[in-house]
């Protein structure tokens, strides 16, 4: 039994297709029953909850052994970080509670070594952390990249203004990967043998990509010539996100995570090799992405 967290989320709702595609036996958890349907037409089983019910996830977790773990975003959190040790908490302590489960896939984030400094990656920082108490227990924890989904949420900003913005540097090379190619990697690791002990998978995407370029190439896919990147001050990004309905903490974080991707601090020590770099290319992913929402 192989247990997906998060399971209507990009990442796990493409991980749990692919199992289900392989005839594995999976158990989805989520806070909508609704969105968890489609998995249980195709016969997971489902269950309903937030994983920061300790009992739930001992009830989720049951007869398992194999999970995938991940931490929602929530972006209306009055403390982000205490959101996120929340949920860490909780599932360290339905672990411990099965001796059933012996292999376990997180997902992570490049630069959850840092300490301090990365906003919302600090807790994945603390998630690894935490998880090097499970000394019995073998865990890989998946560290992708900048994910390509993120850069649709300037659709509404171009479509309304004809520019695209946010608050990173639109000249620095970032890598960037499809939130599928990451659920490739995940259901490969959870359906092989397990790989014994705790380790690090970094994933890549396929190349290093600037914000200039990206938009090129949404521009291209929606047909507007010449669209252009702006770099959007720290202080006015916030004040949105603000305005959107993030809480202060989340907005925080992120201005802090932006900062920190400027400044080089994610990006750096990473070398790329076949093995962490994967297939789906920035152009493919925004032609089809487009296409799908028009």
């Amino acid at each position: 039994m192989i247990v997906v967290t998060g399971a209507t989320g990009h990442v796990g709702s493409s991980l749990t297709h692919i199992l289900l595609d392989n005839n594995q036996k999976v158990r989805v958890t989520g806070r909508n029953s609704d969105r968890l349907k489609p998995f249980s037409d195709r016969g997971a089983e489902s269950m309903n909850g937030s994983l920061e019910d300790r009992a739930f996830l001992k009830k989720a977790f049951q007869g398992a052994d194999r999970l995938f773990l991940m931490i929602p975003p929530h972006y209306q959190a009055e403390d982000f970080r205490a959101y996120q040790n929340r949920i860490i908490d909780a599932y360290l302590d339905a672990i411990q509670s099965s001796s059933d489960i012996h292999y376990i896939v997180t997902l992570s984030s490049l630069g959850a070594h840092h300490d301090n400094g990365t906003g919302p990656i600090l807790g994945l920082h603390d998630l690894e952390t935490r998880m090097a108490e499970l000394k019995d227990r073998n865990i890989v924890h998946l560290r992708p990249t900048f994910f390509m989904e993120n850069l649709l949420i300037t659709l509404p900003m171009i479509r309304n203004s004809g520019i695209a913005g946010t608050p990173m540097r639109g000249d620095i090379e970032v890598p960037m990967i499809a939130t599928a190619d990451i659920a490739s990697k995940a259901a490969d690791l959870l359906m092989g043998e397990p790989v014994s002990g705790h380790s690090i998978r970094e994933l890549l995407g396929p190349r290093d990509y600037t914000q200039e370029e990206a938009v090129s190439f949404l521009g291209k896919a929606l047909g507007i010539d010449g669209l252009s990147y702006i770099q959007i001050p720290y202080k006015d990004a916030k004040h949105s996100m603000m305005e959107q309905g993030f809480s202060e903490s989340v907005a925080d974080a992120m201005i802090e995570l932006n900062k920190s991707v400027n400044e080089g601090r994610i990006i750096v020590g990473t070398t790329r090799t076949p093995a962490n770099t994967t297939s789906t290319t920035l152009e493919s992913f925004i032609s089809n992405a487009v296409k799908a929402l028009t």
